[in-house]
């Protein structure tokens, strides 16, 4: 056995110790897989849904709670990310991601059977203005978010505890673009299982491929457990404080600014507030706790404060950018669902190939900070020419803005988890990593909520103000036309139901045509303007990423640092003596690495 003692300050010192047991690059690439696997089922759930949405709610008559089924499963899916990342690092991170998988198995298998078949009942539970199949369906959504959060939460720590940050690059190349991947097929594989198969099979495909990804982690992957931590004390107050800070304040990001929720209503209003108050206990709560959830020392490197607010605003302009996408291309430029999701294929490969490019540039030179400005930048670009599209915008056009988008993305991607556990010790890997995977969650609900609610309430006040007035003032269609959302106005379903209610009123068919160009006229440019408005503040937001990406530290990464008692077949015995020049190295005039408490 080698070990190496780091010195730290004077409050103590940081050992690390490889033992002889090893893994083969058999197994390593194997758990990989799996860890892979897993991810990509919880990070392809967030997308997938959508071009079915309008589907489910319209068989489940759950037309006034659309939201939700989105709403439940990224607010449940955020909020346990940084509880879980914090007992990852109490109680090692294999059957937590083991138990995240199967909870998000039966979460997707009881959404697909959710059918209006009465789960409940039994139970008697009457919630008031919801089908018994929405009911179910929000639920179950719900316990998929919780899930995705357990694996979303150790994922990437997973990396860190096989792999030293110097070799981690190229993992985390191949898990961005991974995710990245996700973000933007997911919209093309829902539109395709909800035209040609049914949209309960959105949630049963997750189950085949999470048991292959379960049974892999089973068998493959090491029980590790962190031996830092002699006490293990769970942080109760501030797990409940985080619930109730997040719960309200996520909900009125969704809700508020709909017309049955504006923003200056009471309950928009209060739940703000109240979300306010609570996110000021949670600090509270943190400061005193023992082993706290979100550890507030974090903060005090400038390193982790900036990677926070880096991820924060990449996820308002990524994810608001990403669900508009396909929206523009078949609301505006007129292709189906499901095409419009195939549109997508050149920014994919542009992502997940300068994913793995920028993975390797990253393990090769040990230098990140160029490559996040680059990608940073490529990334606002892409944006901006995409905000600067017309109705009349040629789609090779929007093609090239597309590949410069996920040349952006691809690039920047891999960067960001790796800087922060590259700043603290592998104590405090899992907490660490958590930290930064919730403030991309957070930074991407924002982004969903806010500019989602943006476009939707652009295209409507356009759009009504571009109707004729004879289908206006109609009391038949007016007031229902206004209440829909573009996914729904958009949706071919939506027009022949409206054709369907014309003929059962004995319309003569030339009446029948004129009405329906009339309503879907004002469709395009509303849309047109309303999608690139939210493209131009999404550009705002990751240019202001650049800014914070170019101040943050240039640390050398280590090439010793996985989990202790790790070590890969293979591996350089002399890299372990290296540990102690390398940790000392890795801090910055004022900036010390991180110890563990």
């Amino acid at each position: 056995m080698a070990r190496a003692s780091v010195g730290g300050s004077a409050a103590g010192a940081m050992h690390i110790t490889t033992s002889g047991k090893a893994i083969s690059r058999r197994q390593l690439y194997t758990i990989m897989g799996g860890v892979m696997l897993g991810m990509l089922l919880s990070s392809l759930d967030q997308t997938v849904v959508g071009p079915a949405l309008f589907r489910i709610v319209r068989d489940l008559h759950g037309l006034e709670h659309y939201a939700w089924v989105t709403t439940g499963y990224l607010l449940t899916s955020t909020i346990t990310v940084p509880i879980v990342g914090k007992l990852s690092d109490l109680y090692g991170r294999k059957w937590l991601f083991v138990g995240g998988m199967a909870v998000f198995l039966v979460g997707s298998w009881l959404s697909g059977l959710s059918r209006g078949t009465g789960f409940f009942t039994p139970f008697g539970l009457d919630i008031s203005g919801l089908t018994t199949g929405m009911a179910e369906l929000i639920a179950f959504r719900g316990l998929q978010g919780i899930g995705a959060g357990m694996l979303m939460a150790n994922a990437f720590a997973i990396i860190g505890d096989l792999v030293s940050p110097a070799e981690r690059g190229r993992w985390t190349g191949l898990f961005s673009a991974v995710f990245g991947l996700s973000s933007v097929i997911g919209p093309t594989i829902g539109g395709f299982i909800t035209d040609n198969i049914g949209w309960q099979w959105v949630f049963y495909v997750n189950v085949p491929v999470g048991a292959v990804a379960l049974a892999v982690v089973i068998t493959q992957f090491p029980s590790l457990k962190n031996d830092h931590h002699t006490t293990r004390s769970i942080d109760w107050l501030g797990a409940g404080a985080l619930v109730g800070a997040l719960t309200p304040l996520l909900v009125a990001l969704s809700l508020g600014g709909s017309p049955d929720f504006p923003w200056s209503s009471p309950k928009v209003i209060g739940l703000f507030a109240f979300g306010g108050v609570m996110l000021i206990g949670f600090i509270l709560a943190e400061w005193k706790a023992k082993e706290p959830l979100l550890p507030l020392d974090l903060f005090k490197s400038r390193t982790f404060a900036l990677v926070a607010i880096t991820t924060f605003l990449t996820g308002v302009g990524m994810f608001g950018a990403l669900i508009n996408i396909p929206l523009f291309i078949q609301g505006v430029q007129g292709d189906s669902a499901t095409n419009s999701g195939n549109s997508l294929l050149p920014m994919t490969l542009s992502l997940v190939a300068m994913s793995i490019v920028s993975g390797q540039l990253l393990t090769r030179t040990g230098k990140y900070r160029w490559l996040g400005v680059f990608g940073m930048s490529a990334l606002t670009l892409g944006m901006f020419l995409l905000s600067r599209m017309r109705v009349d915008t040629p789609r090779l056009q929007t093609i090239a803005f597309m590949l410069l988008l996920g040349v952006g993305l691809g690039v920047a991607m891999p960067i960001y988890t790796l800087i922060a556990q590259n700043a603290f010790p592998i104590q405090r890997l899992g907490v660490v990593t958590a930290a930064t995977t919730f403030f991309r969650s957070i930074g991407g609900t924002v982004g969903i909520a806010v500019l989602g609610t943006l476009v939707n309430s652009r295209f409507t006040s356009d759009y009504t103000a571009n109707l004729s007035p004879q289908i206006k003032n109609n009391p038949q269609f007016g007031a229902f036309l206004a209440k829909l959302n573009p996914q729904a106005l958009i949706s071919p379903d939506t027009i022949a139901a409206i054709k369907g209610q014309l003929v059962a009123a004995k319309v003569p068919g030339q009446q029948i045509a004129g009405i329906l160009d009339a309503i879907q006229a004002p469709i395009r440019p509303a849309l047109s303007n309303a999608i690139t408005e939210a493209f131009l503040i999404g550009a705002a937001a990751v240019a202001l990423a650049i800014l914070a990406t170019a101040l943050i530290p240039e640390v050398p990464l280590r090439k010793a640092g996985a989990r202790p008692g790790m070590a890969i077949e293979g591996a350089a015995e002399a890299q372990a003596e290296q540990v102690a020049a390398e940790a000392l190295a890795s801090g910055t005039p004022g900036e010390r690495p991180a110890i563990a408490r």
